[in-house]
Formats: structure tokens, C-alpha cells, sequence
């Protein structure tokens, strides 16, 4: 479902990296509200100084205005200036899988790919803002995230950022927010903020309670370490309840408008001096150099043109998109040599509630293919005897029943979960293979046939830990060894080779004590070996430090692995 927030004033945030704002957008004609030419619509000056010449021209109310978020997210316009309303959207786009099965593909181009369908779309829906990535390491909603790993959420909000905001949209990163400790914070929960604001650009963060409230979170962490200048916005009407206290700590914009900053609650609290003009101007401050920084100030407002004739070719590469990333982020937990099925296989049993959306896909290969939904156990049993392999398709945690059902009675019995997160696995050593394919989307059967039969060797690693998998375990269809470790200084160099005899991929992983601190994807024939190569950073080598409040490097010896492979650095000599 896709989440949308009009504003009258375009609310594009400033980029931390400059050339990520859209090059394209600075280069169209005059927007309409700079016909009669007013000050701040001089290209040659900078975000600060437009900002302060369009603050100058608007009135108190105004101001707040901009602070405040409308009922249903509608924030009045400001007709005398001739500003354009704009929508924010959430950073979903139609077809890709979910964010949890981008981060399975350990692959930071994939996250590129992402990013840009996602900008893409939401700029030719009419959109200037998408609320995305989703990188909160410990939310519960684990499919909106990139999993529980700071690292690898870290690089692949980064990617997904640039490419997003390269299409001309604005990236909201989200959920900021808290309690944890300090030294939690800035080591797991922080990590991929930093990497999305900072390399990423990201211009605006989305913040959830108590963050919108807290000056550490918000003054202190964000904007003095993290040196974030762009916007704040609370999407959550609960999320921030005390004006004073949301506007002092350094909340910029709330949705929807009968919250905090509901326009009447900004004038009683400027008009007897609870909320200084000092502090208005600043957050204004903020929304408008954001909307100079982007441009967004500088093109006329985008518009739907999504279901023009002209679009289609490009939804129909995004649909490519997505079918590559489905395919790549799968990931085989077990595998007693059931997969992938070959040319032998004629009968197939598909069970469970995503069995008719998986049929059309698995019947272009295999002569005879059943679909059952798995709601009556006698068929399912049936279905499964009477088939050379079952293949039950899992969508929730209540499956084991069936699971162990159908295992009974076909001893080439596969499981395909497509679930949103983590579930346990108490039948495993009852089927000859399991699968994780994630949240299923509409090209899920494709993606699916192409990994089962083996024309894509599942590469995707588990992004979260499972019961009885670790992070990032994944089995290939071929085998890979790794030999030749070197540590120079900072760099780490490995070699992978193909020991198996089918072409497959391979995902080493940099640990050190056992946190990621490097992947890489690299895909092999057999036989062939290939070097990869690791650069730890200073931050992969400290740990924050609670007294100092900085980050300190860490002595002594520590361990470095790379799937399997591991040595010590730092020892004594």
C-alpha cells in the first residue's frame, strides 16, 4: 500500500553528498513560481542564502506551517507564492520483492538496482519523497528491514540511497529511534544511519518515539556526530506529544497535523514563548535550504505519468529487475541431493497457499503438476504419493503439520518457506530440502522454478539468523574452498575456488570477532579459482568507547575469519 503526504511547500531534503542531488532537475526551465523572479529563485547562490531570502518572504504562520503536518497528511499551501503541492509515498515499488530478501542477495549492486526502481517509480507516480530504507536493525517488522546485521545493512543502505535520490526523489531513512545504550547505539543500532546519511546522502531521517523527543538522539547523535543537516520528520502522531520538548530537541516536521505540531498547538507555544521564533527559524531553516540543496525549488512539480504509453518499457525493466533480485536472494538451508530437480522429476505436487500462484511456472517444466492449497490434509497426502517430488510451499509458522504430513509420504519432499522473517524448522531432517524465498511477490513462481531446477544456483545468505541457522548461512549447489589467506595491514585477501562440478555462487564473509565486516559475491565454474579482496576500516577495528564518548581502536589479538578460514591480527609480536 503505498503512503502518501501532500505538501504545499516541495519538502525535499538536503543531500550530504552534493552530487547525488538531481543534476537533471537543475537544468529544467524556470518553474512557474519564478516567473516574476524573486531572490531566493537565483541559482547562483547557495542553499543558505536562498533559504534565508525565501524565509524572508513568508509570514509567522507560514513558518509554522511548515512544521506542521495536515489531517489525512495534508499540509495547506502557500498560494501567494505560488508554491506546488508535492506527496511523499513510501519506498515500496510494484514488484520487488521485500527489503529483507534484498539484503539475502549480499549484494550491494542489487541494493543499487533497488534504489533506483524505487526512486523511479515514485518520481513518475508524482512523488518527491520516499520514505525508505527501512534500516533498523532491531525492529520487529524484520521484512522492512535489511535484517539485524549493522554491516551489511549499512552498505546496502548506502547503495539504495544514491541510486534512490539519483532519480530525482528524496531519500527518508527510517526508523530512528531508541532507547539503547550507548555503547549499543553507536556499535549495532547507528551504523546504518551513518552509512545512509553520510556516503548515502540521505536528506531526510524518519524518527520514532522517544527519538523525537530526546535531544541526545536528535541534537547530540545526529546532528553533532553524525553532522546531519537535513530533516526530521515524524510520521507518527504518538511519536511526539510535548511541543516544547519536540521542538527544542530538534523534530523539524510531523505528520499528520493533530499531533504536536498541530498549527494551533506552534501559535499558542510561539505566541507565550514556549517554542522560541529562534528555534522555528531554525527548523524552517533546515526544510528550505533542503529543498535548494535537492533543487527541488528549481523544477516544476512532478506528476503521475505512470501509466503512460511511453513508461511502459521501463516498467517492464523494472519487472526484470525484480525477477533478478527474487531469483538471487533465495536461499537453500538444506539439501540431501533432492535439488535441483532434473529431468527425471515428471510429476510434481505443489502444496500449501502459494501453490496456484507457483503453478504456471513450475508446469512449463515438468509434464504433470498439482496444486493443492494444503487446507484438506487427506488430499495433501494424496497429492504428495502420487508425485516423484512434493514441494510445500510455506508461508507462516503454522505449517509443521502439513510439512511433517507430506514428508511422510514423499521421501523427496521440498520445503519452500515464504515468510517475512526467521521461523523454525522442527521437521528438518524429514525433507530433503529447504528453501527461504522470502515474502512472495508476483514473479515469486518464476524466480522460484529458475532456483528449483537449477537454472540459477541459489545465492542467497540469511540476512537474520534463523532457529538452526546462523547469519548469513547459505548452501550453493556446488561447492567453493578457500585458501591462500593474506593480511597486509588493513587488507585481507583470500582465494575462492569451485571445487564442485556445476557453475554456482559463492559469498564470502569477512568476520572479525565475529562480526561481518566484509562480503563480496563472486560466481565460478568449476574448477575455477578467483582472489578477493577485504579493506577494513578504522571504525571495523575500534569499538565505541562509553567513557570517552569516541570511538577507540581495539588492542590486543583479534580474530579474522573469512568463511572458515580465519586467523589473528593485533598479537604481540
Amino acid at each position: 500500500m503505498s503512503l502518501r503526504f501532500r505538501l504545499a511547500i516541495p519538502l525535499a531534503l538536503l543531500a550530504l553528498v552534493p552530487s547525488l542531488a538531481p543534476d537533471v532537475a537543475r537544468a529544467d526551465p524556470a518553474p512557474p513560481w519564478c516567473a516574476h523572479p524573486h531572490p531566493w529563485c537565483d541559482q547562483t547562490l547557495d542553499p543558505d542564502q536562498r533559504a534565508d531570502l525565501l524565509a524572508a518572504d513568508l509570514t509567522g504562520d507560514e513558518k509554522l506551517q511548515l512544521l506542521a503536518g495536515g489531517e489525512q497528511g495534508v499540509l495547506p499551501t502557500v498560494p501567494r507564492l505560488g508554491l506546488p503541492a508535492i506527496t511523499f509515498t513510501d519506498g515500496t515499488a510494484g514488484g520487488l520483492p521485500a527489503p529483507l530478501a534484498l539484503a539475502a542477495t549480499f549484494d550491494t549492486g542489487a541494493a543499487s538496482r533497488y534504489g533506483a526502481v524505487v526512486g523511479d517509480e515514485a518520481k513518475h507516480h508524482g512523488d518527491s519523497v520516499v520514505f525508505g530504507p527501512s534500516v533498523d536493525v532491531t525492529g520487529s517488522s524484520a521484512w522492512q528491514s535489511f535484517g539485524g546485521d549493522p554491516y551489511l545493512s549499512a552498505r546496502l543502505a548506502t547503495q539504495w540511497t544514491q541510486a534512490a535520490q539519483a532519480q530525482g526523489v528524496i531519500a527518508a531513512v527510517k526508523t530512528y529511534t531508541g532507547p539503547s545504550s550507548p555503547k549499543e547505539l553507536h556499535e549495532v543500532r547507528l551504523p546504518p544511519y551513518d552509512a545512509a546519511l553520510g556516503a548515502g546522502g540521505a536528506g531526510m531521517v524518519v524518527c520514532a518515539a522517544p527519538a523525537c523527543e530526546s535531544p541526545y538522539l536528535l541534537t547530540t547523535v545526529l546532528r553533532k556526530e553524525l553532522h546531519f543537516p537535513g530533516v526530521v520528520v515524524s510520521t507518527d502522531v504518538h511519536a511526539a506529544t510535548d511541543t516544547r520538548q519536540a521542538a527544542e530537541a530538534g523534530l523539524d516536521l510531523q505528520f499528520p497535523g493533530s499531533g504536536a505540531y498541530a498549527l494551533p498547538l506552534l501559535q499558542f507555544w510561539t505566541t507565550v514563548g514556549g517554542v522560541t521564533w529562534a528555534t522555528v527559524s531554525t527548523h524552517v531553516h533546515r526544510i528550505l535550504r533542503t529543498l535548494f540543496a535537492f533543487g527541488v525549488l528549481d523544477h516544476a512539480a512532478y506528476t503521475d505519468d505512470s501509466s503512460a504509453a511511453s513508461y511502459r518499457p521501463t516498467l517492464t525493466e523494472h519487472a526484470q529487475t525484480a525477477l533478478e533480485i527474487a531469483k538471487s536472494s533465495i536461499t537453500l538451508l538444506r539439501n540431501t541431493g533432492a535439488l535441483p530437480l532434473t529431468g527425471t522429476t515428471s510429476a510434481i505436487a505443489l502444496i500449501g497457499p502459494g501453490a496456484a500462484a507457483a503453478r504456471p511456472a513450475i508446469a512449463a517444466r515438468v509434464p504433470s503438476v498439482t496444486a493443492d492449497d494444503g487446507t484438506s490434509m487427506p488430499t495433501a497426502v494424496a497429492d504428495a504419493q502420487a508425485a516423484d517430488a512434493a514441494v510445500v510451499l510455506c508461508a507462516s509458522p503454522d505449517c509443521d503439520e502439513l510439512i511433517h504430513a507430506v514428508a511422510a509420504a514423499n521421501p523427496h519432499t521440498i520445503v519452500v518457506l515464504q515468510t517475512g522473517g526467521p521461523v523454525g524448522t522442527p521437521w528438518a531432517q524429514q525433507v530433503a530440502g529447504i528453501l527461504e524465498a522470502w515474502s512472495p511477490v508476483s514473479q515469486s513462481g518464476t524466480a522460484l522454478a529458475s532456483v528449483l531446477f537449477g537454472d540459477t544456483d541459489p545465492g542467497g545468505r540469511l540476512p537474520i539468523a534463523f532457529p538452526g541457522y546462523p547469519f548469513g548461512y547459505g548452501l550453493s549447489y556446488t561447492s567453493f574452498g578457500y585458501s591462500n589467506l593474506i593480511v597486509q595491514g588493513t587488507s585481507v585477501q583470500v582465494t575462492v575456488t569451485n571445487t564442485g562440478t556445476r557453475r554456482g555462487i559463492a559469498v564470502p564473509q569477512l568476520t572479525l570477532d565475529g562480526r561481518l565486516a566484509g562480503f563480496t559475491k563472486v560466481t565460478l565454474d568449476p574448477g575455477e579459482s578467483t582472489p578477493v579482496s577485504f579493506a577494513l576500516t578504522t571504525r571495523d577495528l575500534s569499538r565505541w568507547d562509553v567513557a570517552s564518548s569516541a570511538w577507540k581502536p581495539v588492542p590486543g589479538c583479534r580474530r579474522l575469519s573469512v568463511s572458515g578460514l580465519a586467523t589473528t591480527i593485533g598479537c604481540p609480536s
